[in-house]
């Protein structure tokens, strides 16, 4: 996944700045940053360090949806049985290691 500068932005809490890139889809980079901003432009080390963090957490949404999207109507109705309910089990522990993968930052 290539770093994306606008997801960063967002990511490090800079989207009240004013800045433009060299073009919108990554890779791509920081070609202005308004003076008058309240923050400094963040250096190429901190956007790097921003991108391993947000990808962990990137990686870790969307395994939380893939495992969420095994909760059918079929799998519902199952919980009513101690196999079934062994298994929701089992599916909110996964669920719960995934989170704590992104939590742990916040």
């Amino acid at each position: 996944m290539e770093m994306d500068i606008n997801y960063l932005i967002d990511y490090l809490k800079l989207n009240p700045n004013t800045y433009r890139l060299n073009k919108s889809d990554p890779p791509h980079e920081i070609i202005y940053w308004a003076e008058s901003n309240p923050d400094p432009q963040p250096t190429d080390a901190e956007l790097k360090n921003a991108w391993v963090k947000a990808e962990v957490k990137m990686k870790a949404v969307i395994e939380i949806q893939k495992l969420e999207s095994t909760v059918t109507p079929r799998r519902i109705r199952e919980m009513a049985t101690d196999e079934g309910k062994k298994w929701m089990n089992d599916l909110d522990k996964l669920i719960g290691l995934e989170r704590a993968k992104f939590q742990e930052e916040e």
